[in-house]
């Protein structure tokens, strides 16, 4: 059951005050009065401890009443899979055990007596004691002291140590067995030096059929594009000219599993990685079919070599998180780039939006 936690922000990090809330099924209710809170979400595993006063205070500045959060249960729960994530679809597909999973569940969420309202995601009929609506709310009594575990993850590099090689593509958790969400496809290309591509200039197409959910694909060590899918359709196709050389060229390509697959049924079914086909087009001797020839794979990282800082420069990249030598330093999202009108800033009147816009044209995150 993936849970949301709506914390109100009355004052500032370092004071509080006493109000009295509750709700009903219009709105919340402070003090006596109905109010409309600006309500934005901050998922505190997606960053560390240390960031998380900041983010309040920048959330309270922006004029937010509201902190939006989920619980991970998968962070907190007893043993894994004691809780399923976003029950309601498994509910449909399972019928009535489904429903009696989801009664308890119900039940020992209001055991827990919190003070905050809950939301159980993806449940179209709640059991009581939650109300019945597509998101249902439960008041609840304040949550004890949580123990954090920590995930550490790094990426791994292209070099060809500690692979493992196989003829033609693997599925990529079958490889990993979900230690790791990357995985190096690495493979060796011999091209004549008689190619008319090196005459003609018409460097030949490389095409990549992959399950999902972003693929990075280098040639010779250098970055040749990137590719991603989306929520719907995970799935994604790299095809584009590459440029080659005469001998032995080296593919890597490092596929990356972000979990676009998030609720649902039989998940172990799900497949990621690349499948192929895997194919070189314009060739003198037309398309080569690299799908069955000899593959390598890796999943672990080398450790950068030193000891000085290092500053990440991921303009290159699409989104997601970063670790360094285990520790998390934080998110990157450069393919978001900053738009709307950035020459004037007031907050006065009505919020919304799209006052005091900054840095239009740049990068989002991207240090």
């Amino acid at each position: 059951m993936k849970i949301v936690v709506l914390l109100v922000v009355f004052s500032c990090i370092c004071s509080s005050i006493i109000a009295a809330v509750s709700y009903d099924d219009k709105a919340l209710i402070i003090n006596g009065r109905r109010r409309i809170l600006m309500s934005g979400s901050i998922h505190y595993p997606r960053s560390t401890p240390e960031m998380w006063p900041d983010l309040i205070k920048k959330a309270k500045d922006g004029g937010l009443d509201v902190i939006q959060t989920y619980v991970f249960w998968n962070g907190h729960e007893p043993s894994p899979g004691k809780i399923e994530n976003e029950y309601g679809p498994v509910e449909w597909d399972t019928g009535a055990p489904g429903k009696a999973y989801s009664k308890w569940a119900a039940q020992m969420a209001d055991g827990l007596k919190t003070g905050v309202p809950w939301i159980m995601c993806k449940q179209e009929e709640a059991p009581d004691p939650m109300k019945k609506a597509p998101t249902t709310q439960k008041k609840m009594t304040p949550v004890g002291t949580f123990k954090w575990q920590s995930y550490n993850e790094e990426a791994p590099s292209s070099e060809e140590s500690d692979t493992l090689a196989m003829i033609g593509l693997y599925e990529q958790l079958n490889v990993t067995r979900d230690v790791s969400d990357y995985l190096w496809y690495l493979a060796e290309v011999d091209i004549s030096p008689n190619e008319h591509f090196f005459t003609n200039g018409q460097f030949p197409v490389l095409t990549v059929m992959s399950a999902g959910h972003a693929l990075h694909v280098f040639i010779n060590d250098q970055l040749a594009g990137t590719v991603w899918g989306s929520l719907k359709n995970p799935k994604l196709t790299f095809s584009q000219n590459v440029k080659l050389r005469a001998g032995v060229n080296k593919i890597s390509m490092l596929s990356v599993s972000v979990g676009l697959a998030n609720v649902g049924t039989h998940f172990e079914n799900y497949n990621v990685g690349i499948l192929g086909p895997i194919t070189l087009k314009g060739l003198n001797e037309g398309t080569r079919d690299l799908t069955k020839q000899q593959w390598s794979y890796k999943t672990t990282f080398n450790a950068p070599e030193g000891n000085e800082p290092l500053a990440l420069d991921m303009n290159g990249m699409g989104k997601g998180q970063i670790w360094v030598n285990g520790e998390g330093v934080g998110r990157y999202w450069p393919a978001n780039k900053a738009h709307g009108n950035c020459d004037k800033c007031s907050y006065t009147g009505i919020y919304n939006e799209n006052k005091c816009n900054r840095y239009c044209g740049d990068p989002s995150q991207r240090w």
